[in-house]
Formats: structure tokens, C-alpha cells, sequence
């Protein structure tokens, strides 16, 4: 996994839907989930998963990266929420 700004991420990826300012520190960064090894950042892919978590730029971050799926997620309000990926087959 691996982390980069909000801004930066949206700046180089049109999204197509208007993007809210960070409003605070937990929401101001993106999260990349790899499905593979090889999407990973180069210099990441040695790393053991536990010690992937790494703050890198956008241009870093994405690139392996063959295809990108966003989802967008509301953080707020008093539920505590999850989220789960699952692998499907096309």
C-alpha cells in the first residue's frame, strides 16, 4: 500500500466529478491498494507487505499501474464504516 495527496492525485487524474478541499488532516491523502506485485511502485516491490505503507508522489504512486478503478468515499457522519475489496472475475 502506499499513500500520496489528495491534490496531487487529483491534479494529474480528471476524475470528472468536482472534488472537495481537505478539510482536515484524515482526509486529505489518497490510499493505493496494489493487486499485484508488479502494479506496485518500483521501489516498493522488494519491501514485505507490512513495511509497504509509504507516502510517495502521485507519479510514483501510479507507475505500474496498467489500469486505475477510483472509488469515492464518505467519510463523515457518526457510523463507524469499512470498507472490504473484494477480487472478482470480470
Amino acid at each position: 500500500m502506499a499513500h500520496t495527496t489528495k491534490r496531487n492525485f487529483t491534479d494529474m487524474f480528471e476524475l470528472g466529478v468536482p472534488i472537495d478541499a481537505s478539510g482536515s488532516e484524515s482526509d486529505r491523502d489518497v490510499l493505493f491498494i496494489y493487486s499485484k506485485v508488479g502494479a506496485m511502485p518500483t521501489r516498493m516491490q522488494g519491501k514485505k507487505v507490512q513495511d509497504t505503507v509509504e507516502f510517495l508522489t502521485v507519479e510514483e504512486a501510479t507507475e505500474n499501474c496498467h489500469e486505475m478503478n477510483v472509488m469515492f468515499h464518505y467519510r463523515g457522519g457518526a457510523r463507524n464504516q469499512c470498507l472490504a475489496i473484494v477480487p472478482q472475475v470480470r
